[in-house]
């Protein structure tokens, strides 16, 4: 398979998942960077991933690329965010805009799935 063509690979993490404060609050801070430049160049959500090593990992929901990565590695999803359904995270999201979560919201849900999966 050519370099270019890695459908249902893991993309390059995004960062390691941390129980530090500071340290998760800046994870935080670059994901929600990623996941706002995903929605400007894709118009569409992101999914969070996070596998056992503690590598975490945001896809484009948009793409072929994202769809395979995310059907082969559904285990590995924390959660969809920035989508323009109201079904993201059952939260409402206005019909003419984007809801993102805020930093604390993606800290606490990567606390909250690390230790479900035991981590």
């Amino acid at each position: 398979m050519p370099p270019h063509r890695q459908h249902g690979t893991l993309p390059t993490p995004i960062g390691i998942m941390s129980f530090d404060a500071r340290t998760l609050h800046g994870l935080a801070d670059a994901i929600l960077k990623r996941m706002r430049d995903n929605r400007t160049k894709t118009a569409a959500g992101s999914y969070l991933l996070g596998d056992s090593a503690g590598r975490i990992y945001l896809v484009a929901e948009g793409s072929s690329t994202g769809h395979a990565i995310v059907r082969d590695h559904e285990h590995l999803i924390v959660g969809r965010y920035a989508a323009t359904t109201a079904s993201m995270q059952g939260r409402y999201v206005p019909p003419n805009g984007v809801q993102y979560p805020s930093p604390k919201d993606l800290a606490d849900d990567l606390r909250a799935y690390y230790a479900e999966i035991g981590r």
